[in-house]
């Protein structure tokens, strides 16, 4: 999109980092418009300029033939048997990893930090997207993700994949995936009757059908719903401002550039 500033080709944008929106709508690009579908998603899920598709939870993903215990919380991925065998979406190039790193945070202070340090000197690589994380568990190479997107992970094993989706008993993120209509476009319209669409029932129902949670509360999803996640707090007010040096400092920690 930074490319393509002086003449947007984009009419509506579907993103996984809500903090996209929040970024795009501060700039002034996104069309002050709300679908009246968006009715039935909650108020935390939507703005005046954009509103979720979707959403997804992160959580640990686990190879039960790696010949480790089966994890229930974060800080199993630092235990002595995971050694060398974590890997973790880099939040430098996934949204959604920043997210938690940021959630984490906040829920957890100095302890998170303790946890990340823990997670570095137990092997823990960090690097790529979402897919470079988790095909290295899904062929047996590592034994587990720290963070990865659930939805990704459900199509697998609906298609054979012997992993497990694992919610942390302490919690995790629900990641909403904003979408927004440009104010650029040339074909509004149109852009509204898309977005109408996908939050209409039967447009939910597809998002359903790729194991998101639909955003709309009256739309069922065919997974765990994020009533049945322990999620964490809400961030504090600031947080998404203090993300820039979050991201530097456990890019610090991991030897990330």
């Amino acid at each position: 999109m930074e490319a393509e500033a002086a003449n947007p080709r984009a009419d509506v944008v579907i993103s996984a980092s809500w903090e996209s929106a929040l970024d795009l709508d501060k700039r002034g690009w996104l069309l002050q418009w709300q679908s009246a579908n968006a009715a039935r998603v909650p108020a935390a899920y939507k703005g005046p300029a954009y509103v979720a598709q979707g959403l997804s939870a992160l959580a640990i993903v686990w190879n039960p033939k790696s010949g480790t215990p089966r994890p229930t919380d974060w800080a199993d991925l630092a235990k002595p048997e995971f050694k060398d065998k974590v890997n973790m979406p880099d939040p430098a190039s996934s949204g959604t990893a920043l997210e938690l790193l940021s959630g984490l945070q906040a829920a957890q202070g100095d302890r998170a930090w303790k946890l990340f340090e823990a997670l570095k000197a137990n092997g823990m690589a960090v690097g790529g997207a979402n897919a470079a994380a988790l095909n290295p568990v899904l062929q047996g190479a590592k034994a587990a993700v720290f963070g990865a997107v659930d939805y990704v992970t459900l199509a697998a094993v609906a298609k054979g994949e012997n992993v497990e989706v694992i919610f942390p008993a302490s919690g995790t993120i629900v990641a909403a995936r904003p979408m927004m209509i440009l104010k650029s476009s040339k074909a509004q319209e149109d852009a509204k009757k898309f977005v109408d669409y996908v939050l209409s029932p039967k447009g939910q129902a597809l998002v359903a059908d790729v194991y998101l949670m639909p955003a709309r509360s009256d739309v069922a999803a065919k997974r765990k719903p994020a009533s049945e996640i322990k999620v964490l707090p809400p961030e504090g007010e600031g947080a998404q401002a203090a993300r820039k040096s979050l991201l530097e400092r456990f890019s610090a920690l991991f030897g990330r550039k």
